[in-house]
C-alpha cells in the first residue's frame, strides 16, 4: 500500500521520548550498529526493491523523484520525511492498518512466522542520516516480550543493512554510510523495512528519516546531570536534556572499567540513540561505568559526559506492558493508557520526560492529548522498590486526522487468451477505507495511468484488462476537509502464448491414464507397459514444480505384466488416491497415499484394497470425494453403478471401509460409455451415454452421500434433446449448475449445455447444446470438460485436421460462448498422433491437459506458457 496523506500538524518526531526496557547490544562501535554483525533469522534477507516512477510522480532536474509530487506527509522540516504506519509501500505476511498505524504480527510464539512492512521515502537524492521509529510493541502469545528488526536498503552494497533486534519501540539509528550515498535508489528514494518474527507483534505508528547535512559540522552540547540508580538486573539512568534544534538523541556508553574515550577497548553502547533523557540499562551485573553523549541529525557527536558508576542489583525484572486502545486521536480525545506487570506506576502522560503522577496502583490513566503532534506517554513500573521497568507508547494527535485508503480486489492477476473478446475482469473494493469524519469520497485510476475518475461515494468499481502487463491500480480516499490518502494494488495480466509439452516418464505409458492436481502440482496415474518388471504396472508421478515442467521418478504401485485399466486419480482426504482394474488380480481396486504428495514409494504405505471381482466390469471408472469419503461410478454388465466408502476417517484405506454393496442405478439400459461422476450442488451426479437411445443422460442423487438406492430415485434425464450422441458425455458444475459436453453424430460436432437449475432434474432444464466445435465428430474419441480460472474449458480430439488435441475456453463464466481453438498436442511435429485419453484439470486458474501421445507411446502433460 502507498498512501498520500497531508497532516495538518508539524510532527515533532525527535522530541522528548522516554525509553523502555532494552537489552544492551554487546561490543558495537559508537554511535551506529554495524549491520554485518546482526544475526538474522532465516528468511530475513530479501532482494532490494527495484524503484520505479509512480504515475502521479515527476522527476526533478537531477532525475530524482520530486518530493513535492511524492511526499506522503508533512515532516519535521524540509530535510526530513515522516510516514505513518498505514503508509506502508509494501507488506508481507500478517499486516493490516489499525487506525493511522499498521499492525504487524507474526503468529503465535514459536511459530517461526515472519511479517514485514516496507516504506519508501522520497529524499530527492539527499542521503538519510538518522532513522527513527515510533512503534508500540505487544507481548507474544506466551507473555514474553517481543522484538523486531529494522533495515535500510543499501544500493551501494546491493544488500539491506540490518539493525536489531530491539525490544524498545522508540529508537534512533545514526546511519554510518550516510556520507557515501549508499542508501539512495537511482530515483533518489530510500527504502526502510520493518520485520517481526516468531510471535512478535507491534503497531507501527510512524517511521522517519532525517537527511544528511554535510555543511553542519558543529556538535551539540555535552549532556550534564547524569545520575545512576541501581535496580534489579541493571541500572536506571537519567540526565539533563540538551538544547539543540537538530538533536537526534543520546548515545549511552558503558564498561566494566572507567574510561575517558568511548572508542576504547571494552567500552560498549546500547546499539541505538536514546530519544529521551531516561534509560534502563539492563542485562548488566556488578559495577558498571556509564557516560552519555549528544548526537545531532548529521551524525555530529558531543564529548561524553562525566563518567559515573553504580552496581547493578540482583533479582528479577518486571515484564511491563503499556497498552492503548487507539494509536491516534483528535486534540482533546480521551485516550486510555493501561499498564500491567508491576505494583506501582509513575506516569508521564504527555511524553515530556516529567512524571506528573507517582505511585499509582491502578495502572490506568488518560494520555494528555492537549497538543498536536506525536506524543509519547511513558510509564515507570516498579515492584518491591528496586524491580523497575520502563515503557512508552507513541500516539498521533492532530487537529484533523487524514483518511486511510485500503484498496482490495477479488483477484490480483490472471491470464488472458483473447483480451478483446475475453478480458480479465477485476472487481475492486474500497469499503475498508476509513476516516475520523462521517463520510469519504473515492476516486479511481484502475489502469494506473494517473487519470482519476470524478470522486463519488461508491466504494466499488471494476476494470476489464484486455492487454498483458503490470497495472498499478490506484484509489484516492478523500475526506470532508479535502485531505486524501492513496492506495495502490498491482494487477498482473499475463498473455497465453501456447502450450508447453512434458513427458512424466521415459517408457511406454500410452494407454489408461488420469490427471489431477496434488498439493498444487499436476500429477498423473497411468499404466506402464515398457516390457519389463520395472516398467509394467500401475504408476504414479507428481511434477516437482507447480507448472508441470519437471517430473521426478515415477512410483510403481503395482507390478502387473497383464494390464491396468479404468485408471482414475483424485485427491481423497487430502492425499492422492487411485481406483483401477487390475487384470492380473482380476479385480476392481483402490489405493491411497499416506502423504499429501505421494512423491515416493514410501509415501504409499496403505495396502491396496480389492473392492470386487472384475467379472462384468466395463471400461471407465470415475473417482471423487463424496461427502467426506471416496466414491466411484463405474459400469457393470452394461449398467451404471455407484459405490462409496463409509470410513470415519474418510480415507477408504481398508476393506471394511467398503462394506456397503455397490448400487446398480440402471437396469435394462445399455450404458455405452465410461460414466463421469461429479458433485452437483453438493450431491453426487453422473453423466453417461444411453446406448439404446444414443442420448446423453444425467442422474443425480437426492442426498450428499448417495448411499442408498432410494437416494437415486430421480429418473435419468436426456440432456442432448434430439441430438444423437457418440462417445462419453462429460460432467462439471459450472457456476452452481450442472453442465455437460457431448459429441453429436449428426455432423454437428462438439456441444455444451448447462442446466438452468442447480439440480438439473428436468429435461426442460437443459437448453439445446451450444456448438463448441462445429466440425463433424470432433471430440468423438476423447474429450473432457472442466472449469479453470472460473470458466468452462473443453479439451478434445481433432480427427478432421490431424490426430491432434485441441482446447477451447468459454468466453464467459457460464459457457454461453466459446473462444478460438488452441492446439494442445502435438507440439513438436504436426504429423504426430496425440489425441487419446484426454483429461483436464485446473492448475492455478489455467487448464492443464493430459494426453496419450500415440507417436511416442508416452503419457504427456501440457500446460500453458504465458508472457507478462
Amino acid at each position: 500500500m502507498l498512501r498520500n496523506t497531508f497532516l495538518l500538524v508539524t510532527i515533532l518526531l525527535l522530541a522528548t521520548a522516554c525509553g523502555g526496557n532494552r537489552s544492551a547490544l554487546q561490543g558495537q562501535p559508537a554511535p551506529a550498529v554495524e549491520p554485518a554483525a546482526i544475526e538474522l533469522p532465516a528468511g530475513a534477507e530479501q532482494p532490494l526493491p527495484v524503484d520505479s516512477l509512480l504515475p502521479w510522480e515527476s522527476l526533478d532536474s537531477s532525475g530524482f523523484v520530486d518530493p513535492a509530487t511524492a511526499r506522503r506527509s508533512t515532516a519535521i522540516n524540509g530535510n526530513s520525511e515522516f510516514l505513518r504506519g498505514a503508509d506502508a509501500f509494501q507488506t508481507d505476511g500478517d499486516a493490516a492498518p489499525s487506525g493511522q498505524a499498521l499492525r504487524l504480527q507474526s503468529g503465535p510464539a514459536g511459530s517461526g512466522s515472519r511479517s514485514s512492512a516496507t516504506y519508501r521515502f522520497p529524499l530527492a537524492g539527499e542521503n538519510p542520516a538518522t532513522l527513527s521509529t515510533d512503534f508500540n510493541l505487544r507481548l507474544r502469545s506466551d507473555g514474553s516480550s517481543g522484538d523486531y528488526f529494522i533495515s535500510i536498503a543499501n544500493y551501494g552494497s546491493g544488500r539491506w543493512d540490518w539493525f536489531g533486534p530491539f525490544n524498545d519501540g522508540r529508537v534512533r539509528l545514526p546511519l554510518s554510510e550516510a556520507a557515501s550515498g549508499d542508501y539512495i535508489s537511482p530515483l533518489g528514494n530510500a527504502f526502510v523495512s520493518v520485520v517481526v518474527f516468531n510471535g512478535s507483534s507491534l503497531d507501527i505508528v510512524g517511521v522517519s528519516l532525517n537527511q544528511f547535512d554535510p555543511a553542519n559540522a558543529s556538535a551539540p552540547p555535552v549532556p550534564a546531570g547524569l545520575s545512576l540508580s541501581p535496580v534489579n538486573g541493571g541500572i536506571e539512568l537519567t540526565w539533563n536534556s540538551v538544547i539543540a534544534a537538530d538533536l537526534a538523541g543520546y548515545a549511552v556508553y558503558f564498561s566494566k572499567n572507567s574510561f575517558s574515550n568511548p572508542q576504547s577497548v571494552g567500552v560498549q553502547n546500547i546499539g541505538f540513540l536514546e530519544g529521551g533523557t531516561r534509560h534502563l540499562l539492563s542485562g548488566v551485573s556488578g559495577t558498571v561505568f556509564v557516560a552519555v553523549s549528544a548526537v545531532d541529525l548529521s551524525g555530529n557527536e558531543s564529548a561524553i559526559s562525566a563518567v559515573q558508576n553504580a552496581t547493578a542489583l540482583s533479582g528479577s525484572v518486571p515484564v511491563l506492558q503499556l497498552q492503548t486502545a487507539a494509536t491516534e486521536g483528535i486534540i482533546g480525545t480521551a485516550l486510555a493508557l493501561s499498564a500491567s506487570g508491576a505494583d506501582s506506576y509513575d506516569w508521564d502522560l504527555d511524553g515530556d520526560g516529567i512524571y506528573e503522577i507517582s505511585g499509582d496502583a491502578t495502572g490506568s490513566q488518560l494520555a494528555d492529548t492537549g497538543k498536536a503532534g506525536i506524543i509519547r506517554p511513558a510509564v515507570r513500573g516498579s515492584a518491591g522498590g528496586t524491580a523497575v521497568a520502563l515503557g512508552a507508547v507513541s500516539l498521533i494527535i492532530s487537529q484533523d486526522l487524514p483518511p486511510v485508503a485500503i484498496l482490495s480486489a477479488d483477484r490480483t492477476g490472471g491470464t488472458i487468451f483473447n483480451g478483446e473478446s475475453s478480458p480479465l475482469q477485476v472487481n475492486f473494493l474500497a469499503g475498508q477505507s476509513y476516516d475520523d469524519g462521517p463520510s469519504l469520497l473515492f476516486s479511481w485510476s484502475l489502469l494506473g495511468d494517473g487519470n482519476f475518475t470524478v470522486p463519488d461515494a461508491q466504494p466499488v468499481n471494476s476494470q476489464a484488462y484486455s492487454e498483458k502487463g503490470s497495472y498499478n491500480a490506484m484509489l484516492q480516499a478523500i475526506d470532508s476537509t479535502g485531505q486524501f490518502a492513496q492506495s495502490v494494488l498491482t494487477i498482473s495480466v499475463k498473455q497465453v502464448t501456447g502450450f508447453n509439452e512434458s513427458f512424466p516418464v521415459p517408457f511406454d505409458s500410452f494407454l489408461n491414464g488420469s490427471l489431477t492436481i496434488v498439493d498444487g502440482h499436476p500429477a498423473v496415474a497411468f499404466r506402464g507397459s515398457g516390457g519389463s518388471t520395472v516398467t509394467n504396472g500401475l504408476f504414479y508421478s507428481r511434477a516437482l514444480d507447480s507448472e508441470g515442467r519437471v517430473w521426478g521418478d515415477p512410483v510403481l504401485l503395482e507390478q502387473d505384466s497383464n494390464d491396468m485399466r479404468s485408471i482414475s486419480l483424485n485427491v481423497i482426504a487430502g492425499n492422492p488416491a487411485i481406483a483401477y482394474i487390475s487384470n492380473g488380480a482380476f479385480e476392481m481396486r483402490y489405493v491411497r497415499a499416506g502423504d499429501s504428495r505421494g512423491q515416493t514409494l514410501g509415501d504409499w504405505p496403505n495396502p491396496v484394497v480389492g473392492l470386487r471381482p472384475a467379472t462384468g466390469l466395463d471400461e471407465g471408472f470415475s473417482l471423487i470425494e463424496c461427502n467426506g469419503n471416496p466414491a466411484i461410478a463405474f459400469r457393470i454388465n452394461g449398467n451404471l453403478a455407484f459405490i462409496r466408502a463409509t470410513s470415519g476417517a474418510g480415507t477408504g484405506d481398508t476393506g471394511a471401509d467398503w462394506a456397503d454393496p455397490a448400487l446398480v442405478l440402471t437396469s435394462g439400459v445399455a450404458v455405452d460409455s465410461a460414466p463421469d461422476l461429479a458433485l452437483i450442488d453438493g450431491n453426487p451426479a453422473i453423466a453417461f451415454l444411453n446406448g439404446a437411445s444414443a442420448q446423453a443422460h444425467y442422474i443425480r442423487a437426492s442426498t450428499a452421500s448417495g448411499a442408498l438406492l432410494a437416494d437415486w430415485s430421480m429418473a435419468a434425464v436426456n440432456v442432448s434433446g434430439a441430438h444423437q450422441v457418440f462417445g462419453a458425455p462429460q460432467l462439471a458444475e459450472v457456476q452452481g449448475n450442472p453442465a455437460i459436453s457431448y459429441v453429436s453424430n449428426e455432423s454437428q460436432g462438439l456441444r455444451y449445455t448447462r442446466s438452468t437449475s442447480s439440480d438439473g432434474a428436468l429435461a426442460g432444464d437443459w437448453p439445446v447444446g451450444a456448438i463448441v466445435d462445429g466440425f463433424a465428430f470432433q471430440g468423438l474419441l476423447s474429450h473432457d470438460l472442466a472449469v479453470a480460472g472460473g470458466r468452462p474449458v473443453i479439451a478434445y480430439d481433432d480427427n478432421l485436421f490431424g490426430q491432434h488435441t485441441n482446447l477451447r475456453i468459454a468466453t464467459d463464466e457460464l459457457g454461453t460462448g466459446w473462444g478460438p481453438e488452441w492446439l494442445v498436442a502435438p507440439q513438436s511435429d504436426r504429423s504426430h498422433v496425440a489425441n487419446l485419453n484426454i483429461r483436464l484439470a485446473d492448475l492455478g486458474g489455467l487448464p492443464a491437459v493430459y494426453v496419450s501421445h500415440g507417436t511416442y507411446g508416452l503419457a504427456a502433460v501440457y500446460t500453458f506458457n504465458t508472457d507478462l
